[in-house]
């Protein structure tokens, strides 16, 4: 008689799964998010470079600076433990955007253990955090309003990803970019200019949370990605005269 192992990213496996442990199941991303196999095609884009608990406050960060490119060390600064990490950057001011991210981090965690912290305020902020209680995604999601200073650089030093919001603007993408993480990030003139043609992270259409949930979980299952992306990153702020 044969039997039938859990499924290792399911509650029944009692084992968590770290997103960089295995890559995404189409499958179950394209049922998690109520779409079919018909509209499931990626809209992330990309450029035509292949890379080589409950809801909880982040406390006080120490007050110095690590290096862009050690997220463990920034995470034990900020208090966050060490997991895979997506920074989603305000204001939460866009009804839409902050559902859509919401829904994206509930199916990420389906998938693989990972946390989602959102930096800045805004008025839908509460709703994220409420989205992510009904579904049952609230561990991992952690709140913090500082969005400047030697807090938001270590903030975004904790990232493996960044999520700008729709009203993030092109300043506060330059920052990101000059922290040296890979973006993910809304599809818009300013935002395409400055992703895309390095391939310095990944698009999504706006509304589209099939296309969002699959470009967070493509960066975090792929290091290689990433961490090109990344490097891409810092090239393009210094390009623009930007650091931080």
């Amino acid at each position: 008689m044969t039997t039938t192992q859990p499924d290792p990213t399911t509650t029944e496996a009692n084992i968590p799964v770290r997103c960089e442990d295995r890559p995404p199941d189409r499958a179950r991303l394209v049922t998690a998010a109520g779409v079919t196999a018909a509209t499931a095609e990626l809209t992330a884009v990309i450029g035509s470079h292949t890379p080589r608990g409950p809801v909880t406050a982040v406390p006080p960060g120490i007050e110095r600076r690590t290096s862009p490119l050690d997220p463990k060390a920034a995470r034990l600064l900020v208090g966050l433990a060490h997991l895979p990490t997506i920074v989603a950057v305000g204001p939460f001011d866009d009804p839409e955007h902050t559902e859509q991210l919401a829904a994206a981090f509930t199916v990420v965690r389906r998938q693989c253990e990972a946390q989602l912290v959102l930096v800045g305020t805004g008025v839908h902020r509460g709703a994220a955090v409420q989205r992510a209680i009904t579904h049952d995604a609230r561990n991992g999601m952690h709140l913090v309003e500082v969005s400047s200073g030697h807090r938001w650089t270590e903030l975004l030093a904790a990232a493996d990803l960044v999520v700008p919001s729709t009203t993030s603007g092109a300043t506060r993408l330059l920052e990101v970019l000059a922290s040296g993480r890979a973006v993910v990030t809304p599809e818009h003139p300013d935002t395409v200019g400055l992703v895309v043609p390095t391939s310095a992270g990944l698009i999504y259409r706006r509304g589209d949370v099939h296309g969002m949930t699959h470009a967070i979980l493509r960066l975090l299952t792929t290091p290689a990605l990433r961490d090109g992306m990344a490097a891409r990153a810092r090239e393009v702020a210094h390009r623009h005269h930007f650091s931080i």
